[in-house]
């Protein structure tokens, strides 16, 4: 939003790309015609590529655009990003983590306001250390902090404990914090075919427990924070309906996907390990993504889709136990590779990136050293030539991080 005012300021004509209009690209032409300096902007650009193609073919030298997705997305289809612009002068801007200078004002801030609870006595320098190392900079996490604070917690608490009464509108609640985590503002009539009928019951936008939890936006239902949505996921709603509505939601999103690209593209969120990370509490976790990825396997949009098999063999390699969880991500994997083969211009790095973490963690766990030489050579081979042509550090960041 600042950097938009910013733009209008200084006399660009701003648009923001929201929907996929059957006159989208009609309504792009006549923006793109218009004289000065413009501005475009896309939230969540991996949503967009087709756009991003129209960009690179038809976007005059006086157009300026702005993309954004989270990190894990965008080492993934950066190249292929700049590849749809026809350009090589893509310049990327990590807005992830706060520098000092923003992190000494929020020690302020929060110094100001009484915000730090049991850590008020300690001294800057230690207020500053703990913001860096324990919430690695980033506001997301501090903000998460600041949640674990009993007031916060007990309030939050008392308003979810206030709604298990209302059996017939808890889950639309817990599916609206999912989808906030997920970077997704549903519609009112997106939300209806994704959780049923009781969106429409006027007792439902009224009550004022739910106002306290939702905004009702002329357009849009969304949590009023996505932190407090995560924190509220994790901390406080009843694991099991978070995994029912997960589950839910995959199913409704599935039936409508091959007709609408919103929906396919919702369906695949929900289908990444990633997302279920930030959706699950933490205990149990591992068993609760496995029982989801069982229970959407057979979906008309998962069976045969092999980054849905990619994800399942992730979540079985992930904290595995024993030798059946390698045994079981094996044989996911074999099913991702045989089904992208029988795809056009299929890429497999990303399947092979989590089979090559697959091999050495194997083989770390097996403790097998007759073994270990060949695993590291089969998991080279397969990085080897990615490695040579890498223009980030996608590869390496895989091997590296349990994510």
């Amino acid at each position: 939003l600042v950097l938009k005012c910013i733009a209008a300021e200084k006399q660009y004509s701003v648009y923001t790309i929201t929907k996929h209009g059957d006159s989208l690209y009609e309504e792009l032409e006549q923006a793109l015609s218009v004289a000065g300096k413009k501005l475009f902007v896309i939230d969540n650009y991996p949503e967009w590529l087709d756009v991003l193609g129209f960009f690179g073919t038809h976007a005059p030298h006086d157009a300026s655009l702005v993309l954004s997705a989270r990190t894990s997305a965008n080492d993934v289809l950066v190249d292929r990003a700049a590849e749809l612009l026809r350009t090589d002068n893509l310049s990327e801007i990590g807005i992830d983590r706060l520098d000092p200078d923003e992190l000494d004002w929020l020690i302020k801030y929060f110094n100001d306001y009484g915000l730090w609870g049991d850590l008020a006595s300690w001294s800057p320098r230690k207020k500053l250390d703990y913001l860096t190392r324990i919430c690695d900079a980033q506001l997301h996490a501090v903000l998460i902090k600041l949640l674990e604070s009993p007031q916060i917690q007990t309030r939050l608490g008392g308003l979810f404990e206030k709604l298990r009464g209302k059996k017939k509108y808890a889950g639309v609640i817990v599916s609206i914090l999912i989808l906030t985590v997920l970077g997704e503002a549903p519609s009112p009539g997106t939300l209806i075919d994704l959780c049923g009928q009781a969106v429409l019951d006027s007792e439902f936008r009224r009550d004022p427990v739910i106002r306290d939890l939702i905004d009702f936006g002329a357009s849009d239902l969304r949590m009023k924070s996505s932190v407090a949505a995560q924190f509220m996921l994790q901390r406080i709603v009843d694991p099991n309906l978070t995994l029912q509505s997960l589950i839910s939601l995959a199913k409704a999103a599935d039936k409508s996907a091959n007709a609408s690209r919103y929906y396919f593209n919702i369906l695949k969120t929900l289908l990444r390990y990633n997302s279920l990370q930030a959706a699950l509490p933490e205990k149990h976790r591992r068993r609760a993504t496995l029982i989801y990825y069982e229970s959407i396997k057979g979906l008309s949009n998962t069976r045969r889709q092999p980054l849905f098999w990619l994800q399942y063999a992730i979540a079985c390699l992930v904290d595995a136990e024993k030798a059946e969880d390698f045994e079981r991500a094996a044989k996911y994997f074999k099913t991702a590779y045989s089904l992208g083969e029988e795809r056009d211009f299929w890429n497999s790095f990303q399947i092979d990136n989590y089979y090559a973490r697959f091999l050495l963690t194997r083989a770390i766990f097996l403790e097998d050293v007759s073994t270990c030489m060949a695993a590291f050579r089969d998991a080279r081979k397969l990085l080897h030539n990615q490695i040579e042509i890498e223009r980030l550090y996608y590869g390496f960041r895989v091997a590296t991080r349990s994510e």
